[in-house]
This record gives C-alpha cells, structure tokens and sequence, in this order.
C-alpha cells in the first residue's frame, strides 16, 4: 500500500511539469506576434475598380485603350504616340504624331496648336470596363510638320510639368540705392621702410564700389594742386574699395589719388535696400 501511494504521488508532479511547460510556450507566442505588429506597419494604396476591369486584371488578359486631349479636346487624328524618361534632366516627355492631311494643324490652318498647349494621355481598360486615368500631363515644345509615305503628318513634342519652371524665369534687375562720392582723396597703404614714402595701393573710405558710373581717378600734384585725370593703367576691387596702380608713388610728400565713384550702403536689410 505504500508504495502504491508514492507512484500516484509521482504521477502527479509529473502533469503538473507538463501544464508549466504548455503555460511558458503560450506567453512566447503571444509576446513575438505582439511585437511583430507594432514595429512592422503596412501601408497600402487601394484604387478602386470596376468588376470588369479587376477580372482583366485576375486573368492577366487586359485590354487598353487611351485618348489624348489637346487643350482640353480629345484629339481623333492620333497616329501614334510614345513616352520617353530622360534621368539626366528628370523629364518626361510625349511624342505625338497626328494626320495633318487635311493641313488644318499647319501654321496658318483652322486648328493650329500653338507652343504651351495642354495635352493629357488617359489610359483605360477596355473590352467592357470603363475605368480611365491620367498618366501624363505636359505642354508642347516643338510641333514641326513633315511627310510620311506621302502623308502629311505634324510632330508635337511634349514635356512634362517640370517644363513651365522655364516660364517662371525672372528677368528684371533690382539694384540697390547708391549713395555718390565726389573729391575723396584715397588712402595710400605705404610699403616698408626704407620706401615707405611709396604706395601702389590706395583704400576707399567705403566698400562695395558700384560698377556703373565706373570710378573716375584722378593723380594730385601736391606742390601745384593740378590734377590729371587717369583712364587706365589702374585695378579696381569693388568689392573691398581698393585701387592698385600699375607702379609707386610717392604718396606721402608728392601725390594723392582724388576720386569720384559711387558705392552701395552694406548693413541693410534687403526690403531696405528695394524699397
């Protein structure tokens, strides 16, 4: 009788082992389908077809059609068309040959298409479906007209949006307020000694010079006050307001450089300036 009661005690241990190991693998599953979910979101782009157009596409057997509208009017003369993707210039571009027999899209004809018109290819499912969508949009470049096996053709060349960038192109200058210097007499920078009586360089009291009226330089006499105009044989740096002479003067007992020039304000806000 014992020993019969130990092996009952023996069994028992041993189911509750089991019931422990199930409980453990539970919590693991659920803990890694947990984590899976929210690390991992899945975003999807749903277009909704039609039933026709979703068989099509079941079957892998799709029938499609497509117009092309010029200036918002579906075209009927389309002989063929065909897109093109240039990766150096990120465009895209539609190529479009139309019957011109009749000459009506010829320079001077009933219907001319003019530079800038708007085209759209729209592609649908046929064979039943009615489903339809843009898949180009863009504004014609070049339209020459030609011949094709004796038939007049006309060529239109179409690029995409990324195209009318061109047309926002500004061409107008805004300059700022110039305020005009006249009789500033320069200041030499005298090189070492023993000839620091000479200069070649000569600063402005202001920077950033304007260019147009172009600086007017004059050389001083000291002893007899007459000034002689100089016209070249001189460098300008607008932009740090200095004058480089081809050669020395003695700037410190026998000339000085007089000049008329004007220059722009620096330390401004731009509103101020256009303003």
């Amino acid at each position: 009788m014992p020993t019969t009661s130990t092996s009952t005690s023996t069994t028992s241990t041993s189911t509750s082992t089991t019931s422990t190991s199930t409980t453990s693998t539970s919590t693991t599953i659920s803990t890694t389908t947990s984590t899976s979910t929210t690390t991992t979101p899945v975003y999807v782009r749903t277009i909704d077809l039609s039933a026709k157009a979703t068989s099509q596409l079941e079957k892998a057997d799709i029938s499609i059609g497509y117009n092309i509208e010029i200036a918002g009017t579906k075209n009927n003369d389309v002989l063929t068309f065909t897109r093109s993707y240039a990766r150096n210039y990120g465009i895209a571009a539609l190529t479009v040959t139309l019957n011109n027999q009749s000459g009506k899209y010829s320079p001077g004809g009933s219907d001319v298409i003019n530079l800038g018109e708007k085209v759209v290819l729209k592609e649908r499912f046929t064979g039943g479906a009615t489903d339809e969508f843009t898949t180009f949009t863009g504004y014609v470049r070049q339209r020459p007209v030609g011949h094709i096996g004796g038939d007049n053709i006309i060529t239109l060349t179409v690029y995409d949006y990324i195209i009318k960038l061109k047309d926002t192109d500004i061409d107008e200058l805004f300059e700022a307020t110039k305020v005009r210097i006249t009789g500033e007499t320069l200041t030499p920078v005298f090189i070492d000694a023993p000839n620091d009586m000479f200069a070649q360089f000569f600063n402005f009291d202001n920077q950033a010079l304007a260019n147009n009226p172009p600086v007017a330089m004059r050389i001083k006499n000291k002893q007899t006050d007459i000034e002689e105009p100089q016209w070249d044989g001189f460098d300008t740096n607008l932009q740090t307001g200095q004058i480089k002479l081809g050669g020395v003067l003695n700037a410190r007992d026998n000339f000085e450089i007089i000049a008329d020039y004007s220059y722009y304000p620096v330390g401004l806000y731009l509103e101020d300036i256009i303003e």
